[in-house]
């Protein structure tokens, strides 16, 4: 039985990560599939197949999703929508997209 309720969250995290890539390629002018494959050095297929919540991210390819998208991982990870501070800095206030 624990181990339904790990794949079933491993799942859900997934897609959440999946919906997060989504999300921040439309942030960035509505950003290709192809373009963010181009600007982050990370295959199509791979970014297709984390789109669509059918695979596990891989932290290196990430952290480069994360540079091609202007975000942090957490923010891909965790969804967090970071407000600017009074300097001008990115600062994460607890807003959430899922």
């Amino acid at each position: 039985m624990k181990n339904s309720n790990l794949t079933e969250k491993t799942i859900t995290n997934r897609k959440k990560v999946g919906d997060n890539i989504t999300f921040r390629r439309g942030l960035n002018g509505n950003m290709t599939q192809e373009e963010l494959s181009t600007d982050s050095n990370v295959a199509l297929a791979t970014i297709k197949r984390y789109e669509g919540g059918e695979t596990s991210t891989d932290y290196f390819k990430m952290g480069r999703i994360a540079k091609a998208t202007n975000c942090t991982m957490d923010e891909l990870q965790e969804g967090v929508i970071p407000e600017m501070d009074s300097n001008g800095e990115k600062e994460a206030k607890g807003k959430y997209f899922l």
